[in-house]
């Protein structure tokens, strides 16, 4: 029951407290512990008090078991009939920001008294394109200086076209510059070298 979750218990929450566990205790086995001895009997069965992590309730397996099933053995069948060199197989394209302001950890200091540490004060992060090959394994990646939009998602396309020798398959989220009217044109533009591929929609990475 603790695995399900408190909502499978017909809790109002998805996270479990002690006082909570406590309360299921009491009904389902007529038992009364203290919550906070159940602190001690949960650490026992390999339970620990930690911090949750969120998910998507958008998540559509449904369409993500689809794909699977009829997308990608598509995607499969195109790269073995267009690929004769570098890539390999399909390229899995996304982008990354990685801050440049420094970020916060945890440090010792005194009960009651936040700890300040220094930043440089300039939101600024250093941003990247790439593309990861499925089968022969290569990363192919480009910085940029400015901002992750359709003209310089553009520009990074028409780099990796020129760097690559065959037919080029590209797997993306749905990021808005990626589904643009601008990027479109460039997709119909460049079909006889370039077939693009949208994920399911909320689809797990």
């Amino acid at each position: 029951m603790l695995l399900d979750g408190p909502e499978a218990a017909g809790y109002p929450t998805a996270c479990w407290t002690t006082a909570l566990i406590a309360d299921l205790i009491h009904l389902h086995f007529k038992i009364d512990y203290a919550p906070g001895y159940l602190s001690h009997l949960l650490d026992v069965l390999g339970f620990s008090y930690q911090k949750a992590k969120f998910t998507s309730d958008h998540l559509n397996d449904d369409e993500a078991l689809l794909w699977l099933e009829e997308t990608w053995p598509e995607i499969l069948r195109l790269a073995k009939d267009k690929h004769a060199g570098v890539p390999f197989g399909p390229l899995f394209g996304d982008e990354a920001s990685f801050a440049q302001w420094g970020s916060l950890g945890y440090t010792w200091a005194l009960k009651g008294v936040q700890p300040t540490v220094k930043t440089i004060g300039i939101r600024k992060a250093y941003r990247v394109f790439g593309l990861l090959d499925r089968f022969g394994g290569g990363l192919y990646f480009q910085g940029i200086d400015g901002k992750f939009n359709s003209e310089s998602y553009r520009a990074f396309l028409e780099g990796m076209l020129a760097h690559f020798p065959g037919h080029m398959i590209l797997l993306q989220d749905n990021a808005s510059y990626h589904v643009s009217s601008t990027l479109r044109a460039f997709y119909e533009a460049h079909s006889d070298r370039l077939t693009v591929y949208q994920l399911p929609a909320w689809s797990h990475g």
